[in-house]
C-alpha cells in the first residue's frame, strides 16, 4: 500500500501494514483502556491538520503513524503532522476525517469477530471434552484386553481345528486303505473260485468220457470219444495260469469254459489295483491216465 504524509508531497512505499494488537500484558484489556485514548487524540489533530490540506492532495496518513498500526500502539511520531496513521488504498479516494473512524470500527468488528471465533473454539473444546469424557484410560486398556482375549480364543479354535482335520484325514486314508486290501482279497478269493470250478468240471467232464470209452463198442465210437476227451485235455491245460484270459477254440455248444470267461469278467479282469493279473494259487488239471495219454500219443 501507498502511505502519503499530510502535505501529500513525499510518498512513501510501507511493505507492512498491520492490525494485531500486542499481546495483552497481565490482565490489562487490549481494546479498552490507552488504545481508545490515543485514538480520540489522534482524530483531535488530524481534524485540525486535514483543515489546513488542499482538496487536491487527498491527505492521507504518513509512515510513521499509528506505529504501523500495532494494536493502535500510538500514533508515531508525526501523529502531529498529518492524518497520522490512515491507510489509503491505492484506487480509493477518501478523506482522513472519516478515514479513521471507519478504520477504528473495522477494527472493533474484527475484534469482535475474534472474541466470536474464541467462543466457539472453547464451546467445539468443551463438547469434544464431553465425548472424551467416558473413555477412562483404564477402560480403554481393559477393552483392549479384550479384544486380545478374543483373538487368542479364535486363534486356538482354528489350531484346534486344523489338528482335528487332520486327525480325520489321517483316519480316512487308513479306512480307504483298508477298504483296498479288503477288495483285493475278494478278488483273489473270486478268482480262485473261478478257476476251481471250471477245473472240477473239466475233471468231471474226462471221468464220464473215461466211462463212456470203456463201455462204447466199436472203432468209431472210440475214435469219438479219443478226440472228444483230447478236447477236454487241451481245454484243461488251457486254464491253468499262463492262459487265463484266452478263449480256447470250442464247439459254440460249449458253455462251461464260456462261464468260466464270465466270471474272470466280473473278477480278475475289473479295475483295480490287481487288474489283468491271476491268482497264483490255481490248481492244476487231474493227471491223465498213463493208457489215454499212450493214445493220444499214438494219434
Amino acid at each position: 500500500m501507498e502511505v502519503i504524509d499530510g502535505h501529500g508531497q513525499v510518498p512513501v512505499a510501507r511493505a507492512d501494514v498491520s492490525y494485531a494488537d500486542p499481546a495483552p500484558q497481565g490482565n490489562s484489556s487490549p481494546t479498552k483502556v490507552g488504545h481508545v485514548a490515543n485514538i480520540i487524540e489522534s482524530w483531535q489533530n488530524a481534524a485540525s491538520v486535514s483543515s489546513k490540506a488542499s482538496a487536491s492532495s487527498v491527505p492521507v496518513p504518513s509512515a510513521g503513524g499509528f506505529g504501523g498500526f500495532g494494536g493502535f500502539g500510538g500514533f508515531g511520531s508525526n501523529a502531529g503532522n498529518s492524518c497520522a496513521g490512515a491507510v489509503r488504498p491505492k484506487s480509493t479516494a477518501w478523506r482522513c476525517e472519516a478515514s479513521v473512524p471507519e478504520v477504528f470500527n473495522e477494527m472493533l468488528g474484527r475484534l469482535d469477530g475474534l472474541e466470536n471465533r474464541v467462543e466457539e473454539l472453547s464451546r467445539a473444546l468443551e463438547r469434544l471434552a464431553q465425548r472424551f469424557d467416558g473413555l477412562h484410560p483404564g477402560d480403554i486398556a481393559r477393552r483392549l484386553e479384550e479384544q486380545e482375549a478374543r483373538i487368542l480364543a479364535t486363534r486356538c479354535h482354528l489350531e484346534a481345528t486344523e489338528h482335528q482335520l487332520s486327525r480325520d484325514v489321517a483316519s480316512h486314508g487308513n479306512l480307504i486303505r483298508s477298504f483296498q486290501t479288503q477288495f483285493a482279497e475278494l478278488q483273489r478269493q473270486l478268482c480262485k473260485a473261478a478257476s476251481m470250478s471250471a477245473t472240477q468240471e473239466l475233471s468231471n467232464r474226462v471221468e464220464d468220457l473215461e466211462a463212456k470209452h470203456k463201455h462204447s463198442v466199436g472203432q468209431a465210437a472210440q475214435e469219438a470219444v479219443r478226440k472228444e476227451y483230447e478236447r477236454l485235455v487241451l481245454e484243461l491245460a488251457q486254464v491253468g495260469p499262463s492262459a487265463r484270459t484266452r478263449r480256447p477254440d470250442t464247439p459254440s455248444d460249449w458253455s462251461l469254459l464260456s462261464d468260466v470267461d464270465r466270471l474272470e469278467g466280473l473278477s480278475c479282469k475289473t479295475s483295480g489295483p490287481f487288474q489283468g493279473k491271476t491268482p497264483h494259487s490255481t490248481p492244476r488239471g487231474p493227471v491223465l491216465p498213463a493208457h489215454l495219454y499212450r493214445e493220444s500219443e499214438e494219434s
